[in-house]
């Protein structure tokens, strides 16, 4: 048991000296994450598959929101950002007084009661 721990706290050393020693990892750490933002119309492209069906495999595709009233008139339209949240104030405030009708697509129906 006593060799066991005695490897163990080598190899542990061994990879803190390693550590320690090494130079130049932050520098490279930033060319491999500006190399690393590809557009999906680059990976696509690469891929040799169109852009929507990637899209909706990552789940990256836009979601419309529209809100109607209880005459059927649209009163509030936009998209939602990536956290499913909208960006825009009026639509915010007729989210929070709807309720869902349906999902068609991308595009999510709501009611004003």
């Amino acid at each position: 048991m006593k060799k066991v721990f005695i490897m163990l706290g080598l190899v542990g050393f061994a990879t803190l000296a390693q550590a320690a020693t090494t130079t130049g990892g932050e520098e490279k750490k930033e060319v491999t994450a500006v190399a690393a933002r590809l557009s999906v119309e680059e990976v696509a492209e690469m891929m040799g598959q169109e852009e929507v069906e990637l899209q909706a495999f990552f789940g990256t595709e836009t979601q419309t929101v529209k809100v109607f009233n209880a005459q059927d008139e649209l009163v509030a339209e936009g998209t939602l950002n990536a956290f499913g949240q909208p960006e825009e104030p009026e639509l915010v405030e007729a989210l929070r007084k709807a309720d869902i009708l349906m999902t068609l697509g991308n595009t999510q129906y709501y009611r004003l009661d």
